[in-house]
């Protein structure tokens, strides 16, 4: 029974660092991987949509922003100079990743990470195979279940024979002590 509760802690070790491993693989992916461009065919609004929207109480922001463009093309408007200047200090843009692997290594350490997955997989997979009951029928299983508990029973039956011969055992050398006091 020691081994089927070590296979266990053994599987539980092995799912927790499939887990950990499957959010450390999530997280290089997130932050090595290179961007990729957005699909150029990707729907996009018509000048026709805002029209039609800017009519729409609700989309006040839509006009806002159409009448900031506005200002801003003005070449008489100073704000121009500004957001030229703000444009080159704006942060990179979301598609953008600083720490963006080269394509051979991010693919090489992508395959090891792959295989370190399947290896703990496969892992996990022998492991349960050891198993106890694994390949066996619920029949053959409910035998033995059956068998392990008359043997347990013999062992208790054991164990309370065992301790009552103790009993008597501690009964005669404590006369025996007692015996030996007197004279």
């Amino acid at each position: 029974m020691a081994d089927g509760n070590d296979i266990l802690t053994q599987l539980q070790d092995c799912l927790d660092l499939l887990a950990t491993q499957f959010y450390a693989s999530i997280y290089y992916i997130n932050t090595h991987h290179n961007p990729s461009p957005l699909p150029t065919d990707h729907p996009t609004i018509s000048t026709s949509d805002n029209a039609q929207n800017s009519s729409d109480p609700s989309n006040t922001t839509t006009q806002n922003q159409e009448e900031t463009h506005q200002d801003d093309s003005n070449p008489n408007n100073n704000n121009n100079n500004n957001n030229n200047n703000n444009a080159q200090n704006d942060p990179p843009s979301p598609n953008h990743n600083e720490g963006a692997d080269a394509p051979d290594l991010f693919a090489s350490r992508l395959d090891e990470l792959a295989t370190d997955l399947v290896q703990k997989e496969q892992q996990i997979e022998k492991l349960i195979a050891r198993l106890p009951g694994i390949g066996s029928s619920a029949k053959e299983q409910e035998d033995r279940i059956r068998v392990l508990e008359a043997e347990l029973q013999e062992a208790e039956e054991e164990r309370i024979k065992a301790a009552g011969e103790r009993e008597d055992v501690l009964a005669r050398l404590d006369e025996v002590v007692r015996g030996v006091r007197r004279e």
